[in-house]
């Protein structure tokens, strides 16, 4: 699996809906199914942030308490994707959403 062939695979996954991070492991777990799992984990960091650096995606937040979503600026959703824990299903807690600009 290369970063392209990520990168790809993450463009088309964020075409029409918005997208948790947990979700793109769950689509990597499925288009890219012979990889171990800390490759499709670090193959997805890598497309997020090039994608975010480079203008294609925004990463927003949403509270489980709340119907608002807010967009998160570049340099604390550079930091959000390296913590772990934002990429499993949130269960209560904030979810990282990707979206299109």
């Amino acid at each position: 699996m290369s970063d392209l062939t990520a990168e790809g695979e993450l463009r088309d996954l964020v075409i029409g809906d918005d997208f948790g991070l947990y979700e793109v492991i769950w689509h990597f777990n499925v288009v890219f199914p012979g990889a171990e799992t800390s490759d499709r984990v670090r193959a997805a960091r890598e497309a997020v942030r090039t994608l975010l650096t480079t203008g294609e995606l925004r990463l927003i937040r949403r509270d489980p308490s709340s119907t608002d979503r807010d967009v998160v600026p570049i340099a604390a959703a550079l930091d959000i994707i390296e913590d772990s824990t934002n990429w499993e299903p949130p269960r209560g807690r904030t979810e990282y959403l990707l979206c299109r600009p």
